[in-house]
């Protein structure tokens, strides 16, 4: 009796062993299911820093750019110089004035939640670049965009016109002298207007908002912030933008579709950061992804086109839609918007998404009131 029961036994044993192995759906990570419990959510990776590594390049991909209408520089190429400019300044202003330039923006109309201070600033990464060094970045990043993609920059590489002569610009910042802003004794251009999208791109223009508000060396000025790159098309395509900061490919697709534009420079190299609530930032790897599924804004967008770009330079394959995670694999799931993302982490229904500034420090923000 005591061997049939230790037969029984065993074969129930082997019986299990065998339906874990061979029949079981992957079953995502949960915090309950990590050696060490992760209490909150946090970023566990910087995908600008895994963008250098999956392209061998020392920058990260030029995510947005200041554009002008070409009327504008052929009319007045000295007004144009002296905003770029100031976008300088700006970057210098958000290193050591944060707090007053993000206030400035909420005064203006923008979305700048409560939890998104200083170290959210320093993760949009505002570095206005210009000249041959700006060109070199977008070429890199649009070659890859073609081979992805090539309705993305508009079918082709904008030809050298699309360029602006930045010489003016690259000397003044060589010279380390302050911007000098007066009224000059001819104004040439009487009104303009600057549009920027929502968000933290729009940090490329805080500091010029702050300090001239209204007037800049005599051009009266209108700063008008939209909510996306679909209002950003309208208001450059139909004349109403002199001045933009816009997606870099979307500059492209312009030029390359006959709208009279020129980029000026690049201003924000990437802020896009993966969170999870699942694993420590010490511990994360790409490989970690495999068997998850990931939450991403933005399908053909720039968060898909890097993270697909990451993820193939890591042997890791993917799986575009689905709610079942695959084993071996990245699901990737897209949402029209990042507050769905913020939503389901609040509520613990999701464990690993891409999001950008200033969003992933409201997630982080918002979880860490939920869970406390």
């Amino acid at each position: 009796m005591k061997k049939i029961l230790t037969i029984l036994l065993i074969g129930a044993i082997c019986a299990i062993t065998v339906f874990s192995a061979f029949g079981c759906t992957p079953k995502e990570v949960t915090p309950e299911d990590t050696e060490e419990s992760v209490k909150g959510l946090s970023i566990v990776c910087d995908l600008q820093a895994e963008w250098k590594k999956a392209t061998n390049t020392d920058a990260s991909y030029p995510q947005t750019a200041l554009v002008a209408k070409a009327s504008l520089i052929d009319s007045n190429p000295e007004l144009v110089d002296l905003i770029a400019k100031l976008t300088v300044e700006n970057a210098k202003a958000l290193q050591n004035d944060a707090t007053s330039l993000i206030n400035c923006l909420r005064e203006k109309g923008a979305t700048v939640p409560p939890a998104f201070g200083a170290d959210g600033v320093a993760r949009t990464n505002i570095i206005p670049t210009f000249g041959a060094k700006a060109r070199t970045d977008i070429e890199n990043y649009f070659n890859i965009l073609l081979a992805f993609k090539p309705q993305l920059i508009g079918k082709k590489l904008p030809d050298d016109a699309f360029y602006y002569d930045s010489s003016a610009i690259e000397s003044y910042i060589t010279s380390g002298q302050a911007v000098t802003v007066s009224k000059p004794s001819d104004v040439k251009t009487e009104s303009i207007t600057i549009v920027l999208p929502d968000g933290g791109p729009a940090l490329a223009m805080a500091y010029l908002m702050k300090n001239y508000p209204e007037e800049i060396a005599g051009t009266k000025v209108t700063y008008k912030i939209v909510a996306g790159a679909d209002e950003i098309k309208a208001s450059v395509t139909n004349g109403e933008a002199d001045i933009a900061i816009m997606p870099t490919n979307l500059a492209s697709i312009l030029y390359n579709g006959g709208t009279p534009i020129k980029l000026i420079g690049t201003n924000s190299y990437g802020l896009l950061y993966l969170l999870s609530d699942s694993v420590k930032k010490e511990s994360f790897s790409l490989e970690s992804l495999k068997g998850q599924i990931l939450h991403v804004v933005g399908q053909g967008g720039t968060p898909e086109i890097v993270l697909k770009k990451i993820l193939e330079s890591a042997n890791i394959e993917y799986v575009d839609g689905g709610d079942e995670a695959v084993e071996g694999k990245v699901v990737i799931k897209y949402h029209t918007d990042g507050s769905e993302i913020i939503g389901a982490f609040v509520n613990e229904k999701i464990h690993f998404a891409v999001l950008g500034e200033p969003a992933a420090s409201t997630a982080i923000a918002k979880v860490a009131a939920a869970r406390s």
